[in-house]
């Protein structure tokens, strides 16, 4: 989980660039990251049948309010998201460089394997 917090912390420095208050924002990205893999993950392992019959019903809204609802709880419960960013806020300025690009290779990746790799295989139910 110190990984998950750890990005949490960086993309909560990047969007507080544009928002007094970015916690909400961080958590949703998470959640989109998150699902974005899981996604992949699930047709990488099922070969896109369990997928695009997961979204042609609507059988994924449900399980998008359960990941929704999970990382509110995970970063919500007794101010977790606070705790987190007093961690991390004063780490080395190579070890902010270094988390920051990794970070933003993580989120590009994610988001480039899903469209690339999963989205054109899941039956025309996101193209």
């Amino acid at each position: 989980m110190r990984v998950y917090n750890y990005i949490f912390f960086k993309i909560y420095q990047i969007l507080s660039a544009f928002d007094e208050s970015p916690s909400f924002a961080s958590i949703i990205v998470m959640c989109w990251l998150f699902l974005f893999n899981s996604f992949t993950l699930i047709d990488y392992v099922f070969q896109s049948d369990v997928v695009s019959a997961f979204f042609k019903k609507y059988s994924s809204i449900p399980f998008v309010i359960m990941i929704l609802a999970v990382h509110f709880f995970y970063f919500y419960h007794n101010e977790k998201h606070v705790r987190i960013y007093e961690k991390y806020k004063n780490e080395g300025k190579n070890s902010a460089i270094f988390g920051s690009i990794g970070v933003v290779l993580y989120i590009f990746l994610s988001i480039l394997v899903f469209f690339k790799y999963t989205v054109p295989y899941m039956g025309g139910s996101l193209k």
